[in-house]
């Protein structure tokens, strides 16, 4: 018995550790959209670097590794639907 309760409090502090070793993890560079929506973020325009960013969440700020809104607009621009004119490519900007 006297070998269970210190047994015990190892495994109890091991399993304490963990999580603050993975929370410590380093920040992605990027992410992807569905990273960023699944984790409470959503859209949030384009950073200085004309960059598409992700916006509150786990990766407020992080840049996405594709603009979700790019299409099959060349890089650095992404798609806008004006009414009654149709779809355009358009260049990022901050915004």
């Amino acid at each position: 018995m006297r070998h269970r309760i210190p047994a015990t409090l190892a495994l109890g502090a091991a399993l304490a550790i963990a999580p603050m070793a993975t929370a410590s993890a380093a920040t992605p560079t990027t992410v992807t959209a569905e990273q960023c929506f699944n984790n409470g973020g959503f859209f949030g325009g384009y950073n200085s670097d004309a960059k598409a960013f992700c916006t509150r969440g786990v990766y407020d700020g992080i840049p996405f590794d594709k603009d979700p809104n790019q299409g099959w607009c060349p890089d650095g621009q992404h798609i806008v639907f004006r009414y009654l004119q149709g779809l355009f490519c358009v260049p990022n900007a901050k915004g």
